[in-house]
């Protein structure tokens, strides 16, 4: 049930915030825990409320702990219920980041260390037990996902790490509860062994984020595989010390957006999936978050950790580079007493808030998983690479049939994007301008600003696909037809996609957008595309195609109106954006105009290519616009209408990088 909640409430001061979609969903909702009518205890009509009746609110602690099972920590949502319910409806409420660092601008004294007064020093921290937390369920779709991620401990017995990519939903079986979904598993650089672990930096880490943002997924969980005994040794911990600093410092890379919160932000939704055993004698995977305490006192660097006890941090102690607030915690002494400890050292089960994990009784794909699906990434000790003698086994064992199951995997679209040999990367050689792009792919992609899937298959066929619809697309699950999109048929196996520039880019312009879409055919077949006008001015798409003299082994472009084509002969250039063949330096000039009736002949052809020939190895050959040519009229026009294969592009929004 949604409320007229005050979205606009803000905490005084506080920012101008976006919060996340789930956040602002959650806002609208009602969240209280209707209860039907008890016939045994309600002694009212049916249109009376009771004690035994009368909507719970949700944070009411005692329906929690009473549920199977029971739930230690509010949800997040709850908890601001629970701040905004009075009187004054939370007009005063604010969530404050706590900081361990003297506070800048006292000018009563000298700074530290030779100086400090109570306006500047921080305050000393007591640890509790955290009442709510940000995430309250992990969910992965299905069990492959976790599976290959836990194949490498399986083959190396090694520690490793990963970075879940998902969302966030609502998880109903807590009031107002959050879920995070995890949809994908992607592997960083690291070196791993038995006992120990090293991220490496790694180079690709923001082309991943933003390749998952545009399929409507972002990194929320980081996963690991730790001890997998059961039972458990006595001396045994949840998480070390130095595992809950890590979990510390992502989640203070990754801080939740909150209008509460003077700062803009409080606390995180990043949450740890830790892979361990359990008294099933199972592999099964354990969540948990560090406390906003622990993210503070991490973010400040205060905390450290034990060389000799893993379960145990250190609060550090001030120095004359930094002054460090005391930081206790409550503990029961051998008499049953509450007494007050200096975290010096710290047992690690005060910053830990525990999540559950689960998988779903419905498995859910949002990426296919086929029976060889392509190599993971940074795997190289086990010897699965990612090349493109990868790719193309990979793509040799699909047929065209199953096209958007072959390129359904999340692996795949990283390497299409990140490989070196030829990246797919937002380019001006891939980026289309907005006229040419709507029409090519249809208003819901420039909608989207989604990048597009763009490959040709060994048949002729132009097939695309838009990459947000492959995850956000549930209406015809298990049917291509319903998200590829077949734009043209060469008629022969196509050797080379890519996008040009064949008009003059303005001055003083960094617009690095293609204007025309160039396919090549393995017997000669070029086929351009470009965005036109009819007769009465609307906008339509310009095919024209010419045939030269085949069979073309690649192809390739540059940021120019340059086509490259490799032939048993030699190589040739193929340029789009003139109409006369380019004088060569120290040959004999002429002119040669290639039209696509004349090519079409066989004689002509043969004629053409000798006469290429005996110019040069590299000359440049234009497509000639029919206007150009001489009694020329091989311009098509036509409708468009979509899927890939060995050769692709990914192609991203039509609108300039942000």
């Amino acid at each position: 049930m949604e409320t007229s909640a005050p979205l606009g409430l803000r905490a005084p001061g506080a920012p101008s915030v976006v919060e996340d979609e789930i956040d602002q969903y959650l806002s609208r909702q009602d969240g209280k825990i209707y209860r039907s009518r008890d016939p045994q205890l309600c002694r009212h009509g049916p249109l009376g409320k009771c004690v035994h009746c009368v909507p719970l609110e949700p944070f009411d602690e005692d329906y929690l702990h009473h549920l199977e099972p029971p739930v230690k920590h509010m949800s997040f949502h709850a908890y601001i219920r629970k701040l905004t319910g009075g009187a004054d409806k939370g007009k005063f409420v604010a969530l404050e980041n706590i900081s361990c660092k003297i506070k800048s601008g006292c000018e009563g004294h000298l700074p530290w260390p030779n100086g400090i007064c109570t306006k500047c020093q921080p305050s000393a921290i007591t640890l509790n037990r955290q009442k709510y937390r940000h995430v309250d369920n992990i969910m992965f779709e299905n069990h492959t996902v976790a599976d290959r991620f836990l194949d490498f401990w399986r083959k190396t017995g090694a520690q490793h790490v990963g970075y879940l990519y998902g969302r966030y939903t609502e998880h109903k079986d807590i009031p107002l509860g959050i879920r995070a979904e995890v949809a994908a598993i992607y592997e960083p650089p690291q070196i791993g062994t038995q006992n120990s672990l090293e991220l490496l930096e790694d180079p690709k880490a923001e082309v991943v984020d933003e390749i998952a943002a545009k399929l409507g997924l972002r990194k929320c969980v980081g996963a690991g595989r730790r001890e997998v005994r059961w039972p458990f040794p006595q001396d045994t911990y949840f998480l070390s010390s130095e595992e809950c600093i890590t979990a510390g410092a992502f989640q203070n890379k990754h801080p939740n957006i909150c209008r509460l919160s003077p700062d803009g932000h409080f606390g995180s939704k990043f949450v740890t999936a830790v892979a361990t055993g359990g008294p099933d004698n199972q592999v099964h995977f354990e969540g948990y978050q560090v406390s906003n305490q622990c993210m503070a006192l991490v973010r400040d660097e205060c905390l450290l950790p034990c060389r000799d006890a893993p379960e145990l941090g250190y609060a550090k102690e001030s120095s004359s580079e930094q002054y460090v607030p005391d930081v206790f915690y409550k503990d029961i002494d051998k008499f049953g007493n509450e007494i007050t400890q200096l975290a010096r050292p710290l047992p690690v089960e005060y910053l830990i808030i525990d999540i559950t994990t689960t998988f779903p009784k419905d498995p859910v794909h949002t990426f296919s998983i086929p029976q060889n699906p392509f190599p993971i990434e940074n795997r190289d000790v086990l010897g699965e690479t990612q090349d493109f003698h990868s790719l193309a086994t990979y793509l040799s064992q699909n047929t065209s049939s199953v096209f958007l199951d072959t390129v359904s995997d999340f692996h795949l679209l990283l390497f299409l994007v990140t490989n070196e040999v030829m990246p797919l990367q937002r380019s001006g050689g891939l980026t289309l301008e907005e006229p040419l792009f709507g029409l090519l792919f249809g208003a819901d992609a420039s909608i989207l600003q989604s990048p597009v899937i763009l490959c040709g298959l060994p048949g002729g066929q132009l097939r695309c696909v838009v990459l947000k619809a492959l995850v956000t697309s549930r209406s015809a699950p298990g049917d291509p037809a319903a998200l590829v999109k077949i734009l043209h048929h060469l008629e022969e196996p196509v050797v080379f996609i890519g996008a040009l520039r064949t008009e003059p880019r303005a001055r003083d312009t960094e617009d690095m957008r293609s204007d025309c879409l160039v396919a090549v055919g393995h017997h000669g077949r070029t086929l351009a595309i470009k965005a036109g006008r009819d007769e009465a001015g609307r906008p339509v798409l310009e095919l024209r195609d010419c045939r030269l003299p085949g069979p073309v082994l690649c192809a390739a472009s540059g940021g120019d109106s340059r086509v490259y084509q490799s032939t048993p002969s030699g190589l040739r250039v193929l340029d789009l954006g003139r109409v006369r063949l380019m004088q060569l330096q120290g040959r004999e000039r002429g002119t040669l105009v290639l039209s696509p009736d004349s090519v079409h002949t066989p004689g002509a052809a043969e004629r053409g290519h000798e006469m290429l020939a005996s110019w040069h190895p590299l000359p440049s050959c234009p497509l000639a616009t029919p206007q150009a040519l001489p009694g020329g009229s091989g311009e098509r026009r036509s409708g468009l209408g979509g899927a890939p294969a060995p050769h692709s592009r990914v192609l991203p929004g039509s609108r300039p990088p942000t």
